[in-house]
């Protein structure tokens, strides 16, 4: 519970304000004495005023001229005054006083106002009057509000981050290499109950291989249940990656084939899981234990596992065929008709002659142009219109070079 701030000399002070504020213009304790019956009344306001808490300072004044008793509340600072205000509406309202909600205006001439914003430090006082008839309730209601707020639990206000917030943390953290904010993150991700319990043994994952912590990475309680739920490709990676930096880099290291064969017999137990999918994104340590797997689980070999996939399009020519075995090529996209002696050329519909040709090695279709059914059009056309076609003249063969066609396009064409 958190209180005023401690001050030089606070009890002093206290004592000073209680003679000023109980002086001639308040009767309500002129004798000052503890032990007679307004003094026993007082006491539990008085200790409030010693206590130096956020409980609120309620102090009794009576006119002297109307002998109406009113309440002097006073806050610890303005941002207080806010809190009180509320919970004078809530525990007295307009049941028990005539009271608005908002903070009174002293006379800066009163000597017991004077006091009091000396003594408070700020205007934000409030000032409650009740009518005859509701005094003792009002009262009751302000002894009661002291009691809940001085007895209410300790609470720890704070605003809970946003789940991306958070994400964008951890990821920064994990950039930098921090292990405590990592781990501090991810501590508030697992307490927001934003995500499931996948989703952070996911993070635990990426965090672990990041930070070199491989033997703890296998080592995890929940990681089985991880890999048989395929899991997206940066934590089957980091999986891979850790088998192969505690069990086969030291072999493979030294050219051993048949000790890290051994060894990731005894240490990969979760690798089978892990064979299936993509091997796009995976690093080379990854790639090098599923290669290994793949030769020891003879279900799927190693040539099929790299024949599909397209970064290694002759890894399956290469390691998976044998020794004089020719691989076919696939099959051309088009292939070449034969036509037999005499019969008739067939005719092609609605397709222009540019786009007819021979299929090459390569399976492409090679344009050609059929230059003399173009230049038997164009004679037609020129022989309609009435005009004589010029003579192609000297650069005949430079225009046959460059691939242009015959046609010249200063004559008009018409259309069929």
């Amino acid at each position: 519970m958190t209180g005023r701030p401690a001050q030089h000399g606070y009890a002093a002070r206290a004592d000073e304000f209680i003679e000023i504020f109980f002086g001639p213009s308040n009767p309500v304790w002129p004798d000052r004495d503890p032990d007679s019956p307004v003094g026993r009344r007082l006491l539990p306001y008085l200790q409030v005023l010693h206590e130096a808490s956020d409980v609120p300072i309620v102090l009794p004044r009576q006119d002297l001229e109307t002998r109406q008793w009113v309440a002097y509340v006073i806050p610890l600072d303005g941002r207080h005054a806010t809190a009180v205000g509320e919970l004078l509406q809530a525990f007295i309202g307009t049941s028990f006083a005539r009271f608005h909600g908002l903070p009174a205006v002293l006379n800066a001439d009163d000597p017991v106002d004077q006091a009091v914003l000396r003594f408070a430090g700020h205007p934000s006082i409030f000032v409650v009057t009740s009518p005859r008839s509701a005094e003792r309730h009002m009262w009751d209601a302000i002894r009661l509000l002291q009691h809940a707020v001085r007895n209410r639990p300790r609470r720890s206000w704070h605003a809970p981050a946003p789940i991306g917030r958070l994400l964008s943390q951890f990821d920064v953290a994990m950039a930098a290499g921090d292990n405590a904010a990592s781990a501090s993150v991810l501590e508030q991700l697992s307490a927001t109950g934003g995500l499931s319990a996948a989703n952070v043994a996911h993070l635990r994952i990426k965090r672990l291989s990041r930070l070199g912590r491989n033997s703890e990475l296998l080592r995890m309680a929940e990681l089985p249940d991880v890999v048989i739920t395929r899991p997206p490709t940066p934590i089957r990676d980091a999986v891979l990656a850790a088998v192969f930096a505690t069990a086969l880099a030291e072999p493979l290291a030294a050219g051993d084939l048949a000790a890290a064969r051994t060894r990731l017999i005894e240490a990969g137990t979760l690798v089978p899981a892990l064979m299936d999918g993509s091997l796009t994104q995976l690093s080379a340590e990854a790639l090098a234990v599923l290669a290994l797997a793949a030769l020891v689980v003879n279900s799927t070999p190693i040539s099929d596992l790299l024949r599909s996939e397209p970064r290694f399009p002759h890894a399956g020519r290469a390691v998976g065929s044998r020794p004089g075995r020719r691989v076919p090529h696939p099959a051309p996209r088009c292939a070449s008709r034969t036509r037999k002696p005499g019969a008739r050329r067939p005719s092609v519909p609605h397709r222009p002659p540019v786009l007819l040709g021979r299929v090459g090695t390569s399976g492409r279709i090679r344009p050609r142009r059929r230059r003399r059914d173009h230049q038997r059009v164009v004679e037609a056309l020129a022989a309609s219109s009435g005009r004589r076609r010029p003579d192609r003249g000297r650069d005949e063969p430079s225009r046959r070079r460059s691939g242009r066609q015959d046609m010249d396009t200063r004559w008009p064409v018409r259309r069929l």
